[in-house]
């Protein structure tokens, strides 16, 4: 009976004077992998010389740029991007313009908003943050927008643009 206790006794200390290590397991978080971001420039059709320029919307020479026509902003990458930030600047000292963006995936289309330049100060550029406030929160409490495989984000303006007019639009995106 003692040389149980003491056998009891022994392996109690081992027990208590060893420490239990946690089973470590995998982590599963997928976090976007290559920083990448799109531009887009819209300005007035008179001043296009080919396609692309000097505008993004630019489809020739005196072509593009037409008020309510959507231009591509930003192509998802293969295995999606994540969407941390959307400018919009405006150096048109006398009108604000309507923007209006949407993501498309082949035939559907998703609206996202639409909002208003600011107008700049004489010789200034109003920037503004157009992120959509109605999608999902970071952890540091931003708003971002989540792109699948195939999504395209575009803008389009509403209103005509003035000779030496250029509304310039920045997504800044990271790809899976």
């Amino acid at each position: 009976m003692k040389l149980y206790g003491l056998l009891l006794a022994v392996l109690g200390f081992v027990v208590i004077a060893t420490s239990a290590n946690a089973t470590v397991t995998a982590n599963n978080i997928v976090t976007a992998q290559t920083p990448n971001r799109g531009f887009a420039s819209l300005g007035p059709t008179a001043s296009c010389t080919a396609s692309g320029t000097p505008f993004s919307c630019c489809t020739g020479s005196g072509a593009g740029c037409v008020a309510g026509t959507f231009y591509n902003v930003y192509t998802a990458g293969a295995n999606g991007s994540k969407c941390n930030g959307l400018a919009l600047s405006n150096n048109d000292n006398t009108q604000t313009h309507i923007v209006t963006f949407e993501v498309s995936n082949g035939t559907i289309v998703f609206p996202l908003s639409s909002t208003t330049t600011a107008l700049p100060g004489a010789g200034a550029t109003g920037t503004v943050n157009v992120m959509p406030t109605d999608q999902p929160l970071d952890s540091d409490g931003n708003n971002y927008l989540q792109m699948a495989n195939g999504d395209v984000l575009k803008v389009a303006f509403a209103s005509t643009i003035t000779a030496s007019t250029q509304l310039n639009i920045t997504a800044t995106c990271a790809d899976f």
